[in-house]
């Protein structure tokens, strides 16, 4: 998994000096024709057919996150719908449509999932963000500051 450095404070020690902190580098998502795609290849299935499988399952799914209900997702986990509620001093003075907001889909992933994840993972540093400057290593940061400072390269 690739990572960048950025220096940062922590938000729950704003006082405190900033940090370095590594930042996953995600890039962008596959295409949904990719996926379709490079699933369909290990079947007798068609990419086409594998779009309406997908597409009919996501309706599904949806259709169940709304009504309440948690959907699985196979070896990869569950997603659970939730939401934030406001409290009320009493029972009486809870009203559901001004109290209950933002619905969110949270994905739980499944121990294998998160076994395959985590034994498999290793981290490669792809730079360094120093403000609205990347740097391609840490080296060329270095680099960067040393002759910022009036200093030389080593």
């Amino acid at each position: 998994m690739d990572y960048r450095l950025m220096e940062k404070v922590n938000p729950q020690k704003r006082n405190e000096p900033k940090k370095w902190y590594a930042v996953p580098v995600t890039g962008e998502a596959e295409s949904r024709s990719d996926v379709e795609r490079a699933a369909s290849g290990k079947t007798t299935i068609s990419a086409a057919e594998m779009a309406a499988a997908i597409d009919l399952y996501t309706e599904y799914a949806l259709a169940r996150l709304q009504e309440g209900y948690a959907v699985s997702l196979g070896r990869l986990g569950v997603l659970r719908p939730t939401f934030h509620s406001a409290g009320a001093a009493t029972i009486d003075d809870f009203k559901p449509q001004q109290m209950i907001d933002t619905p969110r889909i949270r994905f739980i992933p499944s121990k294998d999932c998160r076994s395959v994840f985590v034994n498999g993972v290793s981290y490669n540093n792809v730079g360094v963000k120093d403000g609205d400057i990347d740097y391609a290593s840490i080296a060329a940061y270095k680099q960067a500051k040393a002759q910022a400072e009036g200093g030389g390269t080593e």
